[in-house]
Parts: structure tokens; C-alpha cells; sequence
């Protein structure tokens, strides 16, 4: 099992390697893309939100019974589910580069920029299945801890919850944390098996609908060495983007002072 994995992360650590300028080039892309949809939708959301409420302002606790009307879950689908299609076009895109690399060609990225539109049609159908999924697992958890929260810890403000830590407030704490907790496992549980889906619809020519089942039955029985290989990658990236952005942020803690009569380097 440990030698498998060592195999599979030198792999995979050797193509990420020859082609992480490309896969670089196309995240930034993708996350100036996300930027340029999530933002004005950000805005004008938060205006309807405003106006909606007759002020100038919102209170945390205002927002927190906004996002437990239906229009705010309404809300929270729309976001979750550009955010998916976004995430699900880039790794579309990282495969194809990955991919070509292991066949021994390499695509520039401008170039799988336009192969991935021109299967925009069956990249979408596979992002709505997925969002489809997905929401079918969350909304149940969603709304049984939005109910407790509505039941239990909305006859103050939130920060007198924070402040106070009433006996509800803690009660409800931890039986919200045990239903997100369950969710987590169940979430897990279900990606896992459909890790192989966008391949599978991407090259394989599967339809999206039946990626999902063909994802699962391909991974039986290997659904320790995926979810193994998930944990430690996920492992290491946590380790360096607490590094990359903690000495970030150690830095600028630390230089910003000595630019404190210049707005525009204290932005830099």
C-alpha cells in the first residue's frame, strides 16, 4: 500500500513539476474569472440585501437571518454554484495539460483555454450534475442546523452570544458542529467516489450522468489509496499556504509601518 503511494506521488510530482508554469498561467486565469463574475454579483446582491431591509447598513445578526430566508439560500446556491463550475472548467483544463504532458507534447495554456469552451456545453451538463449532487447531500444538513440555529440563538445579537456564551448558545454550538461534522463524512464519502467522473467525461466520452456511477464502480475497493493520497496532498498544501501566507503576513506586519506617509506603497 505505502510503496503504491510513493509510486503515485513521484508520478504525479514529476508531471505537476514539468508543467506547473502552465497550470500556474491557467489558475491565475481562472481565479481573475471568479473575481470578475463573483464581484459585481457580490454587489449587486448586497444592494437588493439593503434595500430589502429599508437601511444603509446590516448587522451580522442581519445577514446571519438573511442567509435562513430562502432567497438567502437561494443566494448561497448561486454562489456555490459558480463557484463549482469555475472550479470544475479549471481542473478540466489543468487535466488536459497533465495529460498531454504524460503523452509527451505540452499545450500551451491559451490553447487548452480554448479546447475546454469548445466542450463548454458538456462541461456544464457535468457542473449542473455535480451541483445537482452535491446540493441533494447539503440542503438536508443545511437546513436542520439553520432550523436549530433559528430555534435556539435568535432572541439576542449574535455578538452577545459571542460575548455571553449563554447555555443555549453553547448547546447549539455543538450540535450544529456534530451535524457539519456528519456532512463532512458524508461529503467525503461521496467525492471520493466520483474523483474519476471528469476524467471519465472529458476523455473518455462518458456522459456525465453516468461518470458518477462509472467513477465509483472503477474506485472499489481503492477508495483508501484516493482518499490516503487526497489527505497527504491536502496535507502539504495547508503546511506551505500557512508558510507562503503567514510570511506574508509577518512581513507586512512588520514593513507597513515604515511606509505609513505613502498610500500607494503601503498598498503594494
Amino acid at each position: 500500500m505505502i510503496d503504491r503511494l510513493m509510486d503515485t506521488g513521484e508520478k504525479t510530482w514529476a508531471v505537476l513539476r514539468s508543467c506547473f508554469g502552465q497550470i500556474l498561467i491557467l489558475h491565475i486565469a481562472y481565479v481573475a474569472l471568479g473575481f470578475i463574475v463573483f464581484s459585481p454579483l457580490a454587489g449587486f446582491i448586497g444592494r437588493l440585501l439593503l434595500q430589502a431591509s429599508g437601511n444603509s447598513v446590516m448587522a451580522d445578526m442581519d445577514i446571519l437571518f438573511f442567509l435562513l430566508t430562502p432567497f438567502g439560500m437561494v443566494t448561497l446556491v448561486l454562489f456555490g454554484s459558480i463557484l463549482v463550475t469555475i472550479f470544475a472548467f479549471e481542473q478540466a483544463s489543468i487535466i488536459t495539460i497533465c495529460a498531454g504532458n504524460i503523452q509527451g507534447y505540452k499545450i500551451a495554456p491559451i490553447q487548452v483555454l480554448f479546447a475546454t469552451l469548445r466542450r463548454f456545453y458538456t462541461l456544464f451538463l457535468f457542473s449542473i450534475h455535480l451541483i445537482t449532487r452535491l446540493l441533494i447531500i447539503i440542503v438536508p444538513f443545511l437546513a436542520l442546523a439553520g432550523a436549530i440555529a433559528w430555534f435556539t440563538i435568535t432572541d439576542h445579537d449574535i455578538n452577545y452570544y459571542l460575548s455571553v456564551k449563554p447555555p443555549a448558545f453553547i448547546a447549539a454550538a455543538v450540535i450544529i458542529g456534530c451535524i457539519l461534522l456528519v456532512l463532512l463524512v458524508v461529503l467525503t464519502h461521496k467525492l471520493i467516489g466520483w474523483s474519476l467522473s471528469l476524467p471519465l467525461t472529458m476523455f473518455n466520452g462518458t456522459s456525465p450522468s453516468e461518470s458518477f456511477k462509472q467513477s465509483r464502480q472503477l474506485l472499489t475497493g481503492q477508495r483508501f489509496i484516493v482518499f490516503t493520497s487526497f489527505t497527504i496532498w491536502l496535507f502539504i498544501t495547508f503546511v506551505l499556504s500557512f508558510l507562503v501566507l503567514g510570511g506574508i503576513q509577518f512581513l507586512g506586519s512588520n514593513l507597513i509601518s515604515f511606509f505609513h506617509d505613502s498610500l500607494s506603497a503601503m498598498v503594494l
